[in-house]
């Protein structure tokens, strides 16, 4: 059934293919039946090349809508020669602005993030590329030499939203 404020505002209902919001049909516009969760498989890329191993690497995600959120855990069982920038792979669908929302929390690198850390999902892509913000430096792109070699190191748990096509 449907749940309608006096002023006809806000309307919750329910349909055989979805749940709409704010209309009186189920065969409105704003009828949300998309909805899908599942996994993807996040990985580090670099712009000048290396390779890694991963001790874990997970990646689940909703979608509503247009509205993706994904979350991760990654970390490295041995890495080599990573040089360049740092990116991370396999979103489960491509961004379609530049306004991507992430928080992430880093453990085990061979860097000390003494500022903090920025994630960005980068605009008509499928990858998210982080910055890093020293307090003696301007903000710079995270590097391979920021990665430590060895097991269960550059570990990263990460959440972002961003909006699909």
């Amino acid at each position: 059934g449907d749940m309608t404020f006096p002023n006809g505002n806000l309307v919750f209902g329910t349909a055989a293919k979805g749940i709409y919001l704010g209309v009186t049909s189920a065969t409105a516009a704003n009828l949300l039946d998309d909805y899908q969760e599942g996994n993807w498989t996040p990985a580090w890329s670099f712009s000048g090349g290396g390779s890694v191993a991963y001790s874990n690497q997970v990646g689940r995600y909703t979608k509503i809508g247009r509205t993706v959120t994904i979350n991760l855990y990654i970390n490295t069982s041995s890495i080599s020669s990573p040089s360049g920038n740092a990116s991370i792979t396999g979103l489960p669908f491509t961004n379609d602005q530049e306004t991507g929302c992430a928080i992430g929390i880093l453990y085990r690198w061979n860097t000390d993030f003494d500022a903090d850390l920025t994630f960005l999902v980068n605009q008509s892509g499928s990858t998210i590329s982080a910055y890093k913000q020293a307090s003696t430096a301007e903000a710079a792109a995270l590097q391979g030499s920021d990665f430590l070699n060895g097991s269960g190191k550059n570990v990263l748990n990460l959440s972002a939203t961003y909006q699909t096509t």
